[in-house]
């Protein structure tokens, strides 16, 4: 995937499509658009990784945002979606998207 790739996804798993939001040299970081209701997530499988939960309002309506940075091997977990950093390099990053 490279910088600004955006994956759709199924309603039904609460979470909006996955942007690539950059690319460095040993991480990506990801945006997901999270439908309203109760929210979960969580980093693993990197020390580093960061996972962080953005709420704002926009004429009355609001919207909620998880932006992930992570190395290879960090797993970033929302609601029911896990992104998986397989491989990142000069250029694009490998991604692996599966639901629980």
């Amino acid at each position: 995937m490279s910088d600004g790739t955006s994956i759709p996804l199924s309603a039904s798993l609460g979470v909006g499509p996955v942007t690539v939001t950059g690319i460095q040299p040993d991480t990506v970081s990801i945006t997901m658009a999270v439908s309203a209701g109760q929210v979960t997530s969580d980093c693993t499988g990197d020390p580093s990784c960061v996972a962080d939960l953005q709420s704002s309002l926009d004429g009355g309506a609001g919207s909620t945002t998880v932006q992930a940075t992570g190395h290879v091997g960090a797993m970033c977990i929302v609601n029911q979606l896990t992104v998986t950093v397989v491989a990142v390099g000069p250029g694009p990053a490998i991604l692996r998207l599966s639901t629980s």
